[in-house]
């Protein structure tokens, strides 16, 4: 029996029940007038027995639906239909950057339908070859920025063994996503996630299961970091998917995606992002000599903001020392252990949008 048959089947239960109800109530209101006639206590209504009956029937068909509905889905297995429901949920808007949406098709081929046998939902690195795969995203990058040092304040992890749980308001299942790798603020190598500039997942081919994955991975990665966040997907061999977040319509987020058609592109795009970071700017509010600092809520190269997660910044925000910053974290990490996240609002950092896509859907 499928969920919606069961919702179907306690709903009409639902109406039985009520109307069993009612006629309880209609004999009660007759036993009421006979107590006023006859000094004699009435025998229960007959109907009692059958009403716990079906109340009991009920829960077990309610809690097999609501755990149905409830399972945490993890981002590798996302369905389409259900990252649609997620992505409505962030108030956010799939969008191509300019000039890449048509490329998608010539990298990844002909979309499958997920009910197809020959449907790939894995496509991921064997365990053997992950530490390989991880050298050369850091080897390419070395070699794409070339002169250019790669800043002292960064460093890639290992984010494997991190899972993030996030149960966004609107949305009735809970999400759990990973990354393979993670470009981090050094400072948060205790909340890694709180520090993340970038996530690349790494497959041993591209498919259309795993752009649904990194999709996922960036509202939720997102939603954790302190910074406007970057998610890619690469093969290390045909090219890859960026994922970042830009305002949109009133207080709607486009999810932005862009096709890098070729590792040169790959290596390009995360060339150009580290050396475009303002490293100090990434840092400041960590610093004891810089009380006024704020963390930065837009990025460039390629230009990303940070969706304002729980309403306008507090003032006192803005002056807090390391150890403070660190204890607050700490104190916001023991609070919110459901890691509820809402991804609602985006700041709205003047002028109109980038005319650079048009709304689109997997």
């Amino acid at each position: 029996m499928t969920v919606l048959q069961l919702q179907d089947y306690l709903k009409v239960l639902n109406e039985q029940l009520n109307a069993l109800m009612r006629e309880k109530g209609q004999l009660r209101d007759k036993e009421a007038k006979l107590m006023d006639r006859q000094v004699m206590r009435p025998p229960d209504a007959p109907v009692e027995p059958f009403v716990r009956a079906v109340t009991e029937l009920l829960k077990p068909i309610e809690q097999a639906v609501n755990e149905h509905l409830s399972a945490t889905v993890p981002a590798s297995k996302m369905p389409a239909e259900k990252l649609s429901v997620l992505r409505a949920a962030v108030n956010g808007q799939l969008t191509p950057a300019y000039g890449t949406g048509e490329l998608l098709i010539q990298l990844l081929g002909p979309q499958p339908s997920e009910t197809d046998k020959s449907f790939d939902w894995d496509g991921g690195v064997e365990p053997a070859l992950r530490p390989q795969y991880s050298e050369k995203i850091k080897d390419g990058l070395r070699r794409e920025l070339g002169q250019h040092q790669f800043p002292r304040d960064l460093v890639w992890i290992d984010a494997r063994n991190i899972t993030l749980r996030k149960h966004v308001n609107g949305v009735l299942f809970p999400v759990s996503s990973r990354n393979d790798q993670l470009l981090i603020v050094k400072d948060y190598h205790g909340t890694p996630q709180n520090g993340a500039i970038l996530g690349v997942e790494l497959k041993k081919r591209l498919t259309w299961q795993g752009l649904r994955q990194a999709e996922t991975e960036f509202i939720v990665w997102q939603a954790e970091s302190n910074y406007p966040f970057c998610q890619m997907i690469t093969d290390l061999n045909t090219g890859g998917v960026a994922f970042y977040a830009l305002p949109g319509d009133g207080s709607g987020l486009r999810i932005m995606y862009k096709v890098l058609p070729s590792m040169t592109e790959v290596w390009r795009f995360m060339g150009g992002l580290v050396c475009g970071l303002d490293v100090a700017a990434l840092t400041a509010v960590l610093r004891m000599d810089a009380p006024g600092s704020s963390m930065p809520q837009q990025l460039e190269e390629p230009r990303r903001v940070k969706p304002k997660l729980d309403g306008q910044r507090t003032a006192a925000d803005a002056t807090l020392t390391r150890e403070q910053f660190f204890w607050k974290q700490m104190s916001i990490i023991r609070a919110d252990e459901d890691d509820v996240a809402c991804l609602r609002d985006v700041d709205d950092f003047g002028g109109k949008p980038y005319p650079d896509g048009v709304p689109y859907h997997w």
